[in-house]
């Protein structure tokens, strides 16, 4: 809790119980969250109360009514023109001064465990992957509330104050994560509270389910087609044997698991699936994309997928397909194309106009800055597919400068002799 700004006076005292006495009992009826103003000129008063998004109506106006009786006590605030109180499932602000809307990115305060994780180096259980999709999916929520975890990765939560802007709300939970991460990632757990937003995670559950379902996009008229682009989508346009990535709607999380058993499957479906056997459901004669190391070396791993993954992406956001890529000969494959655009600080021309009015500039840039992450040349510095994950989830997650992808592998076209070739497009 914070005073400011000694100044006693007895209207302005008046003005501000007032308010406290009203702000519990208007929270709690109004989804946890109320703001409001007593008084005119100097003696006008300001006050926001909020509620942690899981508690009820019931445990948020107890909260409250103690926030209230606790920052006017004598040792608290009492002739203080300004205060704010943190309580684990509720915060109290008051000041004669205008704060509502206004963002709070450098001030509040930390406080950490002082014992520190097993494993921090681990990136399937990085705090990061965690916290970066809550803090990326809390400031569109109707509550800006986010919560999430598990016994194996911890529990955290997000929130900003509703008086904040969406944009505002990201910027706020962007520097309190960046902030507290850099002091306190190791630690088995931590908290940033400031006036405007606050972060937390620990090693144990402190929220209860989260409190609302994620809203429902407004249909679209018949007679309009519009191209939609998230991250599920853009990660169930691919499928692994070797890998299993999950991104559920409701969590972001995210689960991989390198060794799980594959599914016993009937040969009849087998049959079905596969055009019975026919060559073109081989790999790479399918009109999938194989990776350099396979082509050349015939070398498979998950790095493999990543590279697949990455063209896929890439086709997805231009439009275009690699398969039939070229333009006036200005490059021979999407890969090439992309790459000169991108490092001419020309991306923009990459976008499809088709997806222009439902994906952002910004994401757009950053889906083709992953896939170009993904096709570089070399495997080893190509990222895991739950990187992958965690770099569509969050604008948050940091994304390394791609290396120029040393050339393109192509599919196997079988000709009409019956023999086939590999179509490689080198372009070192």
């Amino acid at each position: 809790m914070f005073p400011l700004n000694l100044h006693p006076e007895h209207t302005y005292r008046t003005n501000l119980n007032l308010l406290l006495s009203s702000l519990s009992s208007k929270a709690s009826a109004n989804n946890g969250f109320y703001n409001t103003t007593i008084g005119e000129n100097q003696d006008q008063t300001y006050g926001l109360a909020l509620c942690r998004g899981d508690m009820s109506s019931y445990y948020c106006q107890k909260c409250l009514d103690e926030a209230s009786g606790e920052i006017t006590k004598q040792e608290r605030c009492p002739n203080n023109r300004s205060g704010i109180i943190w309580y684990d499932n509720c915060t109290l602000h008051y000041s004669d001064q205008a704060f509502f809307g206004q963002v709070d990115v450098f001030a509040g305060f930390f406080m950490w465990n002082i014992k520190n994780t097993t494993q921090p180096d681990d990136p399937n259980v990085d705090v990061r992957a965690l916290m970066y999709p809550l803090a990326a999916n809390a400031p569109s929520q109707t509550l800006m509330f986010a919560a999430d975890g598990s016994d194996a990765k911890g529990y955290g939560f997000v929130q900003c104050t509703r008086d904040l802007s969406v944009a505002d709300c990201k910027k706020c939970l962007g520097a309190k994560m960046e902030r507290v991460l850099e002091y306190c990632e190791a630690k088995r757990g931590w908290r940033m509270l400031s006036s405007s937003c606050m972060v937390r995670y620990e090693a144990y559950l402190f929220f209860s389910s989260p409190a609302e379902p994620p809203a429902v996009p407004p249909a679209v008229p018949p007679d309009e087609v519009k191209v939609e682009i998230s991250e599920e989508a853009l990660l169930n346009s691919m499928g692994s044997t070797s890998s299993k990535i999950a991104l559920h709607d409701d969590s972001q999380e995210i689960s991989y698991d390198q060794s799980q058993e594959l599914p016993i499957i009937d040969l009849a479906t087998i049959l079905l699936a596969t055009n019975s056997f026919s060559d073109k459901n081989k790999l790479g004669e399918g009109g999938g994309y194989m990776a350099p190391e396979y082509a050349m070396d015939g070398l498979f791993s998950v790095k493999s997928d990543v590279f697949s993954f990455g063209v896929l992406l890439l086709e997805i956001v231009t439009g275009k397909r690699n398969s039939r890529f070229n333009i006036m000969e200005q490059a021979h494959s999407l890969l090439t194309y992309a790459w000169q655009l991108w490092s001419s600080n020309q991306g923009l021309e990459l976008i499809d106009p088709l997806i222009v009015d439902s994906c952002p500039i910004d994401e757009a840039l950053r889906y083709i800055h992953i896939g170009l992450i993904c096709v570089q040349e070399d495997a080893a510095d190509r990222p895991t597919m739950s990187l992958v994950v965690l770099m569509l989830g969050s604008e948050y997650a940091g994304l390394p400068e791609p290396k120029k992808p040393a050339f393109y592998a192509g599919k196997v076209v079988s000709t009409s002799g019956g023999s086939s070739t590999m179509e490689i497009d080198m372009s070192n």
